[in-house]
């Protein structure tokens, strides 16, 4: 990766733009994924890969084959920086999931953008614009979010 990301990608972002029911955003998921990819700026971890496969393979709205969604886990694998899992991002989730009373595994990522320095999570599951131990949470899915802010 030439530069240093800033983001770390959820997800449902990702699982959006496979998705041919909502028209309006996997439009938009496509364009964040993209701009992010371009701008060599996001990361993924392990959590999300995982979360992103299952998501495609098993979720009615998606349901691809098993081959088509591996080979679009490796794809992320080639846009993306992928930050490893440690005992100390599981130790940082289950503080920050008692602390701020949020869901263990939206806890891991945010654990995860903390540990690796990253500023901002772009997901859809959580409050936008709500900043914990320091990450943003950001709807890029939002109709109000402005896709040349990423940077």
């Amino acid at each position: 990766m030439n530069g240093s990301p800033a983001y770390l990608l959820d997800s449902n972002i990702i699982v959006y733009a496979f998705d041919a029911r909502d028209v309006l955003k996997r439009r938009r998921a496509i364009e964040v994924v993209n701009r992010l990819a371009e701008l060599n700026v996001a990361a993924v971890s392990p959590q999300i890969l995982g979360e992103t496969y299952v998501s495609l393979t098993h979720r009615s709205r998606v349901a691809m084959g098993l081959e088509e969604a591996e080979r679009a886990i490796w794809r992320l694998v080639s846009l993306f920086e992928v930050f490893d899992l440690s005992i100390e991002s599981v130790r940082e989730a289950i503080r920050i999931s008692r602390l701020v009373r949020v869901q263990y595994w939206d806890a891991l990522l945010i654990s995860t953008a903390r540990l690796n320095g990253l500023s901002f999570l772009l997901s859809e599951d959580m409050q936008d614009g709500q900043t914990i131990e320091g990450v943003r949470i950001v709807n890029p899915l939002s109709p109000d979010f402005d896709l040349g802010a990423l940077s």
